[in-house]
């Protein structure tokens, strides 16, 4: 049979396959050669002869080749579409030739015979030697179509690569073994991109064979890898902190995110005053890290979260926020235009804090009366505005807000005990909370301070160097513990109290757990691996997930933290952190940022780590900008989700569909393949490429689909169907079996148990 292409009259162009126009040709150059031999000699001998010789040789050429193949424009797109390596529909270039074509109608049958024979067992013990030959076979016809048949191959290009696709496939199907041929192609020199991979199945040997293609392409230096394994099994990994590279703002919203949507009624009430919570501890943190260089670990997250550590991180920056107040305050009285800001300030705001009211009402007349004053306060004021702003509303009056609701006792305690460490630091221990001061108080600095005044000797220093109340002094006193009649202090809150701060420390109890589970990778307070940074630096990350062993929720937990890092530093490439620059200035910076060469996100057996239907969404389309090509790998369509979810990612994506027992996807497949018009040729019939009529007694039209969509129960190892905006083709992937090699680490903080 002949598939039909176009109908011209009342006739139909019959297509060769290309054996047949290769047969043609190969015949056209025999004869030619021939004809040319003898031109050869009556150039010498009779020009006459030579002229008849040359029309001959013209001749031929017409009707075997051009008129066949050229002359018709029909014909002519049809062969160069179909004998054109490429896959990328209206693309700019085949950045990866992943596989070749098994045409359904005259390969399928005999390659499917032969894989079938290699096919794998089916019991758990697998024979090495079937695997070789397996391996061997596919790569002498790899070979084969390389040398010989060239047209066969089948590449992707960069405008479909960023419109994404999907994998899917039964175990063994060979998913991953299919991506380390476009992983080649990705790291090659002449595209030098990056990857970054979610392995489901933590398989170090597809790990080591990544290893030995950076090896191979001089890259193993921009390797990283993060391993959820157990630490008996596979124990070398980087070190990870994906909120460590953002700010306080995001990394709040980051680690509130992985909790999944809200509850009802009191549910959702403790969830958001669990974020409250976290959003004191982590904010300190960072702002403690990001400006003063002091560590920050998850794990040190962890212990921040008790009421004691929320009552010393408030007093550490009560110190900073009052110590700034009362230079403001100096400051006012000696330049004029310090004055001249603190009156307008001053008349147009109100401050709840009367001990920082300077600094409180400054803040406020910029963030809420004339923003584009900001610079001009900065230079004013010698202060960077965004730490002025976030050491003010993320710890110190969130602090005092959190304690106050939970238990207004321990809100006033702590207050009253900070003010005390202010005055033992500065009037006693001499010492400054400024950022500016090369001796600045740290955390370890303000709970050496904090023990010290427990000490009554000491505590009668602080009240001889203050102007406290006896009242004042009291409170302070009761609040400490001195008074052993005192009903609450700071080390003993009222059971409610405690209970109420428990039940927000328990909204993150798997999270934090998670983090126990792997210290080596989330305890180091200077991590290795920055999103941001394999990203912008087109580096590999290899992230090894074992579902199985680590069990549905922590999976999904860790599946959910690395793709919503990559979704939050993608959106740096948009502009998200930038909002106060120039056009021209934010241009620069996504220039810096967005890589250039085409890379590559694979969540592969995405299905057990699924996130919410919004956080994928945002994601694929941000990769587009972010020049990535993502490939979601599963084993069936159910891992995309529920049924709309399903249409959803199944419309919008390209997809290579793998040996496959799913009826939804037999179905999609069913609608993407749509019927066309075979011709049935007697034996009888002229030669090919003929324009005959349609009812002559020797054509037989029928319609039908090109492809059975059975096939995909059929299919074998790297065998499957390429479905895009253009027909389905049948590909058979490039088997790398390549070596193996062990991972390199790039980590001055490699742990090894």
């Amino acid at each position: 049979m002949a598939l039909i292409q176009a109908q011209k009259d009342n006739g139909v162009l019959i297509i060769d396959s290309f054996d047949t126009i290769r047969t043609n040709i190969n015949s056209y150059f025999s004869k030619a050669r021939i004809i040319l031999i003898i031109m050869l000699f009556c150039s010498i001998f009779s020009p006459m002869l030579w002229i008849f010789f040359f029309v001959v040789l013209f001749a031929m050429f017409n009707n075997t080749i051009w008129k066949k193949y050229f002359k018709n424009k029909t014909l002519f797109f049809h062969y160069l579409e179909e004998f054109s390596c490429t896959f990328a529909d209206g693309g700019t270039g085949v950045f990866s030739k992943f596989g070749y074509e098994i045409d359904y109608q005259t390969q399928w049958k005999a390659h499917y015979h032969r894989l079938k024979g290699l096919a794998l067992p089916e019991s758990s013990q697998v024979d090495k030697n079937e695997v070789k030959k397996l391996a061997d076979s596919l790569a002498k016809e790899a070979n084969k179509v390389k040398k010989s048949q060239a047209y066969r191959e089948t590449g992707i290009g960069k405008d479909l690569a960023t419109r994404h696709l999907i994998f899917i496939g039964t175990t063994g199907a060979g998913k991953t073994e299919s991506l380390l041929t476009w992983f080649s192609d990705i790291l090659d020199k002449r595209n030098a991109g990056g990857i970054v991979m979610v392995d489901g199945k933590a398989d170090s040997k597809i790990h080591a064979k990544l290893s030995s293609i950076l090896a191979e392409k001089g890259r193993v230096t921009s390797q990283n890898t993060v391993n959820f394994l157990k630490q008996d099994k596979f124990s070398t990994s980087n070190t990870y902190n994906p909120v460590l590279s953002m700010s306080p703002y995001k990394g709040v919203s980051f680690i509130s995110g992985l909790l999944g949507g809200g509850g009802e009624g009191n549910a959702d009430y403790f969830k958001n005053r669990g974020i409250a919570m976290l959003t004191i501890p982590l904010s300190a943190l960072r702002i403690r890290n990001e400006y003063f260089k002091e560590p920050f670990s998850l794990s040190l997250l962890q212990n921040s979260t008790s009421a004691l550590n929320i009552s010393i991180i408030y007093c550490l920056f009560y110190g900073f926020v009052r110590e700034e107040n009362d230079r403001l305050k100096d400051l006012i009285e000696t330049s004029p235009k310090a004055k001249a800001l603190w009156l307008e300030a001053r008349d147009k705001t109100t401050a709840v804090n009367q001990d920082v009211q300077y600094y409180e009402k400054i803040l406020n007349y910029v963030t809420q009366y004339k923003p584009s004053a900001k610079q001009a306060v900065e230079d004013i004021i010698g202060f960077d505005f965004k730490l002025f702003n976030m050491a003010y509303n993320m710890v110190f009056k969130l602090a005092r807000a959190y304690m106050t609701e939970i238990f207004a006792q321990w809100g006033e305690m702590s207050n009253g005990i900070a003010e005390a460490l202010y005055v033992y630091a500065k009037e006693v221990k001499k010492r400054e909370f400024s950022i500016k001061s090369k001796d600045f108080i740290s955390f370890e600095d303000i709970r050496s301070f904090f023990d010290d005044i427990q000490s009554e000797s000491v505590f009668e220093q602080v009240v001889n160097k203050s102007k406290f109340t006896t009242k004042k002094v009291e409170d302070v006193k009761n609040a400490l513990g001195f008074n052993e009649q005192a009903k609450n202090t700071i080390f003993k809150l009222p059971e409610t109290a405690i209970q109420q701060h428990s039940y927000s420390q328990q909204q993150f109890t798997a999270l934090f757990q998670t983090f126990d589970r792997f210290p080596h990778i989330f305890g180091s307070p200077f991590p290795d691996v920055y999103m941001k940074d394999i990203i912008k630096n087109n580096k590999v990350l290899y992230v090894m997930l074992p579902v199985l062993e680590l069990g549905a929720e922590m999976s999904k937990l860790l599946g959910k933290m690395i793709i919503s890092d990559m979704q939050e530093s993608g959106s740096v490439t948009l502009g998200g952190e930038n909002l106060n620059i120039t056009p021209t200035q934010d241009t620069i910076y996504k220039d810096k940022i967005t890589p250039k060469p085409l890379s590559m996100f694979v969540a592969d057996e995405y299905g057990y780590y699924r996130v919410e239907e919004g956080i994928m969404t945002s994601i694929l389309a941000q990769f587009r900008s972010l020049n990535f090509c993502a490939i979601l790998s599963l084993q069936e369509t159910a891992g995309l989700g529920k049924d709309e979810e399903q249409e959803k990612a199944l419309g919008n994506t390209a997809k290579f569909i793998l040996k496959s027992y799913d009826t939804k996807i037999k179905e999609f497949v069913d609608k993407q393949i749509s019927e066309v018009e075979f011709i049935e040729q007697d034996k009888y019939m002229g030669s090919s490429g003929e324009i005959h009529n349609s009812e002559t007694e020797s054509i037989k039209i029928e319609k039908k689909k090109p492809i059975d969509s059975t096939i995909l129960s059929d299919l074998n190892y790297g065998c499957g169907l390429l479905i895009s905006n253009s027909k389905p083709k049948i590909i058979q992937s490039y088997y790398f079996g390549g070596k193996e090699v062990e991972p390199y680490i790039s980590s001055m903080s490699k742990y090894v148990a």
